[in-house]
């Protein structure tokens, strides 16, 4: 595998496709968790056995979800374009460990088992690999199994970080696939 140069502005453009996915999803949690609070306030107006305490429990149930769901996104939507306006945060640490995680998906009969691959760093802990990682790449967008297979422990990466050395990594380049090239002054 012949290696690539990572700039600035390659690192932007992966910052930006996360970005669009977080924000999307910000955007559709919000508007069900309004279209939640509607429906709340319609049914409790009127009276009658289609609106009882537990189909109002259970629509408010969903509201807090989504409410919750877009906060969080909204939270790391803006970390994203703080980290956007301020691309040189990039350090570099080794792989020490690498693992793969099961968790479930949906309730009842949408109920399916979902995998995250998951990189650890000394010192800047976990990284949960995006789902399509280097799109701008030459050599073609990875998924997340194969960004993940090609890791090995004691790989040195480049991390891009939220906050300088101490923040959450937002992206990681192997330096075995990538060598860093810093913007010009």
């Amino acid at each position: 595998m012949k290696k690539e140069t990572l700039t600035a502005q390659n690192i932007r453009s992966d910052l930006l496709y996360l970005l669009r996915g977080k924000a999307i999803l910000a955007a559709a949690c919000a508007i069900l968790a309004a279209l939640s609070a509607y429906a709340l306030f319609y049914l409790g107006k009127w009276p009658g056995p289609a609106n009882g305490a537990g189909g109002l429990i259970e629509i408010a149930g969903m509201g807090i979800f989504f409410l919750i769901i877009a906060v969080v996104e909204s939270w790391s939507v803006i970390n994203l374009c703080s980290a956007l306006r301020n691309p040189g945060r990039i350090v570099t640490s080794w792989l020490v460990a690498k693992e793969e995680k099961d968790y479930i998906a949906g309730r009842g009969l949408a109920t399916r088992v979902k995998q995250a691959y998951v990189l650890r760093f000394y010192s800047y802990g976990e990284y949960v690999i995006p789902n399509i990682n280097y799109r701008w790449s030459a050599q073609g967008a990875m998924d997340a199994a194969l960004v993940h297979f090609h890791a090995e422990r004691e790989d040195e990466f480049y991390l891009v970080l939220s906050k300088s050395y101490t923040g959450k990594i937002l992206l990681a380049y192997n330096t075995k696939m990538f060598d860093y090239q810093p913007p010009q002054a």
